[in-house]
Parts: C-alpha cells; sequence; structure tokens
C-alpha cells in the first residue's frame, strides 16, 4: 500500500475528518494513512518518512515546501481538505516536481448553494415580509414587494468552482441575466455557462445582486470601496462569501445605514463578529457566522483520496492548483486586514 501522511494540527480536525470509515476507505483505494497531529505544528516538527508518497492538510497545517520535500524524498502529491492552500503552501514546493489540489470543488458547491438560498431570500424580500422566531408578524402589506429572477440581472465577481457552480444552479431558474467580471476566464468559457462577460463597473451598475465569489489578494483587496458602491443601483444586493476584504467596511456600513442597498455578509474582519458591532443594528443586512462553505466537510478527505488514486493511476482528476492558480487564491494575511 502506498503511504499517505496527513498533517493536522488539532484533535479537532482528527475528529472532523478521520472518522473510522476514511481508513476504510483509504485501504480499499490501496492506501496507508498515517497521521503526524501537533499545535502548533511548524514545518521543522514533521517527522521524515522515506515512504510517504502523498500528504493531506487541512487548516493550520504545517506550511509544506522544499523542507517538506526534502523529509518526504518519495512525495508526488499534497491534498489539501478544505480551500484556499496560501497558507499551507510554500511556492517553492513546485519546484520539486510536486502535485498540489484541493477540495475547492467540494467546499465551492456548498458555497454556491449558500449564494442560491440568499439569492432567493433577497429576491422573494423573505426577512421583511415573511415571520419566523423572533418577528412574529407577516407584513401582509407589503407581501407583492418582490422580485421575479426571471426579470433581474445577476452579477458574479469571479469565475472559479463557485461561481461556476452557481451559474449552473441559477440557469434553470432563467434569470434574465447572468454577468460576470473576471480578469482572467476567457470570454467564450464565461459564455458556455450562459453569461455575458463584462468590466467590473458594469457588473455593479447593471446587477440587481452582486456576488463576490473572488479570493482576496494584492490586486482585489479593498477593492469595493464608496466609489464602486455607489455604482449600485438603487435596491441592490451585494453578497459577500468570499473574504471581508473584498469590501472596505465603513463605506459599506454607510451606504447600509443610507437604506439604499441590501448586504448579505458570510464574513468579517473580526471572526466571530463581537456582539457589540453596529452590523447587528442594520435592518437591511443578513449574516450569517462564516459558514458558507461548512456543509460537505464530511467528503474533502474522501475527495482527495479518489483523486490521489485517479493521479497515481495516471487517470485525469480534480482540484489541482497549479502555481498559476495558487498566486490568485486568497491570502489570508489580507483577507481581514481593515
Amino acid at each position: 500500500m502506498e503511504k499517505i501522511i496527513v498533517l493536522f494540527s488539532s484533535e479537532h480536525y482528527c475528529n472532523m475528518f478521520l472518522q473510522p470509515e476514511i481508513y476504510q476507505k483509504a485501504e480499499q483505494l490501496g492506501f496507508q494513512l498515517q497521521l503526524q497531529c501537533q499545535d502548533p505544528f511548524p514545518p521543522e516538527a514533521v517527522q521524515p518518512d522515506t515512504e510517504a508518497v502523498a500528504v493531506i492538510t487541512t487548516w493550520g497545517s504545517p506550511k509544506c515546501g522544499r523542507l517538506l520535500r526534502d523529509k518526504m524524498p518519495a512525495l508526488k502529491i499534497i491534498g489539501h481538505a478544505a480551500g484556499s492552500v496560501k497558507l499551507v503552501i510554500d511556492p517553492d514546493i513546485y519546484q520539486c516536481d510536486v502535485t498540489v489540489i484541493s477540495a475547492n470543488p467540494v467546499m465551492a458547491h456548498a458555497v454556491a448553494e449558500w449564494s442560491l438560498l440568499m439569492t432567493l431570500l433577497r429576491s422573494r424580500n423573505f426577512l421583511e415580509t415573511s415571520a419566523y422566531p423572533g418577528k412574529p408578524c407577516m407584513d401582509w402589506k407589503n407581501s407583492f414587494c418582490m422580485s421575479d429572477i426571471k426579470t433581474m440581472t445577476i452579477g458574479l465577481w469571479g469565475f472559479g468552482d463557485s461561481s461556476k457552480h452557481l451559474l449552473t444552479m441559477l440557469a434553470p431558474l432563467k434569470p434574465k441575466r447572468l454577468l460576470v467580471a473576471s480578469k482572467h476566464a476567457p470570454e467564450t468559457e464565461i459564455m458556455a455557462f450562459g453569461a455575458q462577460k463584462v468590466s467590473f463597473e458594469t457588473l455593479l451598475s447593471e446587477s440587481q445582486q452582486v456576488h463576490c465569489l473572488v479570493g482576496v489578494n494584492k490586486e482585489n483587496h479593498h477593492k469595493i470601496g464608496s466609489r464602486e458602491l455607489a455604482l449600485l443601483q438603487n435596491g441592490a444586493t451585494i453578497i459577500n462569501c468570499g473574504r471581508a476584504g473584498l469590501i472596505q467596511e465603513q463605506p459599506l456600513i454607510q451606504e447600509l445605514n443610507s437604506g439604499r442597498i441590501h448586504a448579505v455578509l458570510d464574513v468579517f474582519y473580526t471572526e466571530p463578529l463581537p456582539e457589540n458591532s453596529q452590523l447587528y443594528k442594520l435592518k437591511n443586512l443578513i449574516m450569517t457566522p462564516h459558514n458558507a462553505g461548512f456543509p460537505g466537510r464530511e467528503l474533502f478527505v474522501p475527495f482527495l483520496l479518489e483523486q490521489f488514486q485517479k493521479f497515481f493511476q495516471g487517470d485525469p482528476f480534480l482540484g489541482e492548483v497549479s502555481q498559476e492558480r495558487f498566486a490568485s487564491m486568497t491570502d489570508e494575511t489580507l483577507a481581514k486586514q481593515k
């Protein structure tokens, strides 16, 4: 059996990802899992293993670079049981003939489900008109104050896995227009998903809903500020489950205080969000506790194991993080930087 080293930084992640059936699945696929767990877990603390051909990481795992390859000379592939690999991959690993993959295709589907849910909640004006715990009355007077999604223009900032899943989910609902702002995606690929490639400014000014689905990097950190928010139509909704650092916090609060736009946020500059945050006072804001991508986490490691098997068999596999894609992924050091 081929040996896979699991580098986790806490028992919490072990309990989340390494249930007994995971070890059974690994054996069925021809792999033997061996756990190294330490908190904190610097790269220097990784135990050498001359037989290991693959490594699995997650949040808090040691950074994997040339030092790891020196300790594991047979290493061929690293699989990250999460989305962005920025915090666990040192770019020099790409010079060591090591392939990097992540479970982002699995996480992205859950993010797209959340995004679709928020699209429908906002288009139906659900929270304002409905009764639910904490809001005992329905608004019969404004019960028909909602938008038909077939008359709406929905914009997506970014064209990664989450955007592609969301476009696929939106297609049967037949929105009037689907817009995508992406500097890297070819127009023909965007058109294949039934969407139109537009400039970032056009996306903001022509969409009734704008989904922020890009990672945070130096190029787009704090990209949405007062000028960009002013481009949004009256009554538009900006939906952010990317990273807080995409939108400048105070300009967003100012726009929401004016009542001109709505927002849905899953990500915040401080997490957990403090109980005294002024965001809680805004009536035109829906918030969820950074859990858009949470469903399906039990599938992360099985997904990686299946891709490992395809990789070693020489078959096409999913989730590869090329060096080019690595450069555009979320940089967590910027994600919450105000």
